[in-house]
């Protein structure tokens, strides 16, 4: 399956956001209660996220929804460049 550029922005943020915490995907999956390969689809930008999902990734990892926006914003403008 293909991956959008959103849901692969998304995913980039999740995987570094992740790592900021030093959280394993693992622990991730534990926390979440899905799978560490769900949480795999998601940085990889696979699967697309539901909106519900990443409010509750984001609460985990300790993050705003203004975050994500300025990352993906970020990332579409040094493309442009």
């Amino acid at each position: 399956m293909k991956s959008n550029i959103i849901s692969s922005r998304v995913g980039a943020f999740l995987r570094i956001a992740r790592k900021e915490k030093k959280m394993t995907g693992k622990q991730l999956a534990l926390l979440m209660n899905i799978s560490q390969q769900q949480i795999s689809r998601y940085e990889i930008g696979i699967t697309s996220i539901t909106l519900d999902q990443l409010e509750k990734l984001l609460i985990v990892l300790d993050k705003k929804w203004s975050d994500v926006i300025k990352f993906i914003e970020e990332s579409i403008i040094s493309k442009e460049k």
